[in-house]
């Protein structure tokens, strides 16, 4: 069960600035062991410069109170962002920047995220990442927009939050991983999975339906849908083809473009057993056209290169049902 800091109902006073002598005193003196009402002032700090309602007026210039978070090594303020001092990016020629708030990690740039408490981000090449200001209870708060990273989260008080466009992750402390695979077709959809190597996720979608990660499952949320959770298969199991890959089949003939995404992160993560169902599948001729083009339309999505190059040898006048049927298939899905 979480907890209240029992000095947190000073601290409307302190950021208002009415909190004066020896209790503003001590009151700094907590907050250089408590990092939940740190937080909390560094989040209102920020805010406050972002709101000027008069409703909400500061007797505590936002400057002076900034200062007060640096001076206890916890934030920095530049041309107004939130800096998380202790979150330095490594990449992959060995520089290393600090970051601040609205910072990105551009798709390409890859490299480690640092925090000071030992916490590690590795961020792929193609992941798309921004820093954002932690809210309260909070030690980082990452935007993902597109590819993958591993988290190692130490365990603390404050947690570790992953945004998403297909829904959030949250931990404590854990090792982790989040990647927002592409849609189907690739035009629209897509589709977050949290694989949970050690401790647990909570994994809630848009909409704020939530489901908890144990280390050995993977949570799923498909573009529009509920989440979901299943048990790590290995990638060398063909067992685990077949099921996803009556998913996929059904979702194509169903018209509907989240399952077969979500199809497609489970056949992807099979690795070959589920490229060689697909290469079967197309290659096979005593099947139906339709079956075998569904076949290519897989084949496709997980090994481009060799699908294309068996396409190739499609000879419309030798085998004009299968490029009839290859036909309704676009190059980006329907």
């Amino acid at each position: 069960m979480d907890t209240i800091c029992p000095e947190s109902n000073r601290l409307g006073a302190y950021i208002e600035g009415s909190l004066a002598g020896r209790p503003r005193e001590r009151f700094e003196v907590h907050l250089r062991t408590c990092g939940e009402c740190l937080s909390a002032v560094a989040w209102n700090v920020r805010v406050g410069k972002l709101l000027a309602a008069p409703a909400r007026r500061w007797r505590v210039p936002s400057a002076i109170a900034a200062a007060v978070l640096a001076g206890l090594g916890f934030v920095a303020w530049r041309e107004g962002r939130w800096s998380a001092a202790s979150v330095r990016l490594t990449g992959p020629g060995g520089t290393e920047v600090a970051l601040v708030s609205g910072d990105e990690i551009g798709a390409g740039r890859g490299g480690i995220l640092r925090m000071q408490d030992g916490t590690t981000v590795s961020v792929q090449g193609e992941a798309s990442l921004r820093l954002l200001a932690p809210c309260p209870g909070e030690r980082l708060r990452l935007r993902m927009e597109a590819g993958e990273a591993g988290f190692d989260v130490l365990h603390g008080e404050r947690g570790v939050v992953v945004e998403t466009p297909r829904g959030t992750a949250r931990v404590l402390g854990t090792r982790f991983r989040v990647r927002l695979w592409p849609g189907f077709p690739r035009s629209g959809g897509g589709v977050l999975e949290v694989s949970v190597e050690e401790g647990r996720v909570r994994v809630a979608s848009p909409e704020g339906v939530e489901v908890v990660a144990y280390a050995g499952t993977r949570a799923f949320i498909p573009a529009g849908g509920r989440p979901l959770l299943e048990v790590m298969t290995p990638r060398t199991d063909p067992s685990a083809v077949r099921p996803a890959l009556d998913l996929f089949v059904g979702s194509l003939r169903r018209g509907d473009p989240s399952g077969a995404a979500l199809a497609l992160v489970f056949l992807r993560n099979l690795g070959e057993p589920a490229c060689a169902a697909a290469r079967e599948r197309f290659l096979d001729r005593s099947r139906p056209a339709t079956e075998r083009a569904e076949g290519f339309v897989l084949w496709r999505e997980i090994d481009p290169a060799g699908a294309r190059e068996a396409l190739s040898r499609v000879d419309p006048h030798v085998e004009p049902d299968l490029a009839a049927a290859l036909s309704s298939w676009p190059a980006e899905g329907w």
